[in-house]
């Protein structure tokens, strides 16, 4: 409600994009609000990615994907990006945990969660959760998603070398979701919050 009737200036807003990485494209989208409320597209757009740069979602060259990148940050007038990371790379699983735990101490149990889930040690992962649904008989239940440490590193490379500021990461299928989930948050439905960005 504040922020509706204060919103920051648009100058103090740093401009964000979303971004999803294919073998062949990158392709973005902008949103700003709308006067009358809700939101409306401000950039968007697709740029092709040459032959071997990324190849089944892993990035091969760097330098190569953030040439790319730094031409859309310039084109879409955006510092900010929140992008969308290869779902054929990623481990996803659930669990419970006991209501009201704290945001660290949950980390530690998914850490335990990793032996017989995912095929990686934790030292060499990068990992998040998102909360599905509290006050179940079982406790908590979370949404764990996984990816090796070594592919989101060269996600995060990519970006830094093209200037941006990356805001998150996180897969398609949880993007679209939070996506959702906002537009509900606005529409005055009760939604879980997410967050991702380990």
């Amino acid at each position: 409600m504040l922020e509706r009737w204060f919103p920051a200036p648009r100058f103090l807003v740093a401009r964000s994009i979303g971004v999803d990485i294919s073998d062949a494209s990158v392709k973005w989208m902008g949103l700003e609000r709308a006067t009358e409320g809700g939101y409306v597209v401000r950039t968007f757009g697709s740029r092709p990615i040459p032959a071997g740069v990324v190849v089944g979602g892993v990035i091969h060259d760097t330098k190569a994907l953030a040439g790319v990148l730094k031409d859309i940050r310039i084109e879409s007038r955006s510092s900010v990006a929140h992008a969308a990371l290869p779902e054929e790379q990623a481990y996803v699983f659930n669990m419970y945990i006991p209501d009201g735990t704290k945001r660290d101490q949950v980390l530690r149990l998914v850490e335990f969660e990793f032996e017989g889930r995912v095929p990686i040690p934790p030292a060499t992962a990068t990992y998040d959760f998102d909360i599905i649904q509290e006050g179940t008989p079982q406790g908590t239940q979370i949404g764990v998603t996984v990816f090796p440490r070594e592919i989101t590193d060269h996600y995060v490379e990519s970006f830094e070398m093209a200037g941006f500021e990356l805001a998150s990461l996180e897969i398609e299928a949880r993007s679209i979701g939070r996506a959702i989930a906002l537009r509900l948050a606005d529409e005055g439905c009760d939604v879980a919050a997410l967050d991702i960005g380990r």
